[in-house]
């Protein structure tokens, strides 16, 4: 296995805005901006060994890319993705059949799956 010799300055990934304000824009990241999201809300989070994330949250959003994407390759916890997060039955059975301990997600995901019986079983 080769590693690229990079710089935590250098660029890791470039995200773009949604253009509310006109034409998206191109917003980069550096592997320093990734490294330390991911140290923060690991730190803040105190993961536990048996924890498991659901990773529902698109990656091309800053906290979908780091959070639920790379934060539980970095930190060795187990993830579960799901396919559509808007899907409130199959994401109640991947939490079930995986023990899913941590969900991350906005207002909108969380209302439907409150309102979905059988998300919350």
């Amino acid at each position: 296995m080769h590693f690229a010799d990079v710089r935590l300055d250098d660029t890791a990934t470039i995200l773009f805005s949604s253009g509310s304000e006109g034409t998206p824009k191109g917003i980069e990241l550096s592997h320093k901006n990734l490294l330390t999201n991911i140290k923060q809300v690991s730190e803040l989070l105190n993961f536990q060994e048996d924890d498991v994330i659901l990773n529902s949250l698109p990656i091309f959003h800053s906290f979908g890319l780091t959070v639920t994407t790379l934060m539980p390759l970095c930190e060795g916890i187990k993830m579960v993705s799901v396919a559509d997060p808007t899907d409130g039955a199959e994401v109640g059975k991947m939490c079930a059949r995986h023990n899913v301990s941590i969900i991350f997600g906005t207002s909108t995901f969380f209302r439907l799956y409150a309102r979905n019986k059988n998300c919350i079983r």
